[in-house]
């Protein structure tokens, strides 16, 4: 608050249960599970020219987030919860009252507009952070993830058989 004295704040809120499970649902479980984490991470079809960017900007969310933030301790539910509801009360404790706003986005448009100070939108508040839709996506990378490495050491199952093979003849 001290770099920036007139910045307007959004703490946005939710039930502390529901926070943790989305979370671990999504965005973490789409970075810890393996095989398909490693997909997400290393999909140069997916990223093509922006690989390494993408790469960094994921090594840079991961030290900051699970390994900074949560103290490699996430998988601790109540742990993880703590956190989070500390988070919370620092920033209700720091930032002034009249340049913070608490937000539920269920609350929609309106007491952000009017936080903002900006017309409410003639668009419905768009409600897009669909759980189902991410573990859909997750479970897809997993499955992908385990194709891949089941091709992966069937190829090299397959070298090392033809090198015991050529091996044999040699030796008989």
């Amino acid at each position: 608050m001290k770099r920036y004295p007139n910045a307007k704040v959004i703490l946005t809120v939710r039930d502390p249960d529901k926070w943790y499970k989305s979370v671990k649902d999504t965005i973490y479980d789409a970075r810890h599970q393996f095989p398909g984490c490693y997909v997400k991470r290393f999909n140069l079809l997916k990223y093509g020219r922006k690989f390494w960017e993408t790469y960094r900007v994921d090594e840079m969310a991961r030290a900051i987030i699970w390994t900074k933030a949560f103290h490699n301790q996430f998988k601790d539910k109540q742990y993880a919860i703590e956190l989070f509801q500390q988070h919370n009360a620092r920033v209700q404790r720091v930032v002034p009252r009249e340049r913070l706003l608490v937000y539920d986005v269920k609350q929609g448009w309106a007491p952000l507009c009017k936080f903002l100070n900006v017309p409410i939108p003639s668009e419905e508040f768009p409600f897009v952070n669909d759980a189902n839709i991410h573990r859909r996506d997750i479970e897809k990378e997993n499955r992908l993830g385990w194709i891949i490495l089941i091709a992966l050491i069937s190829i090299l199952l397959a070298f090392v058989l033809v090198l015991l093979m050529s091996h044999m003849r040699k030796t008989v």
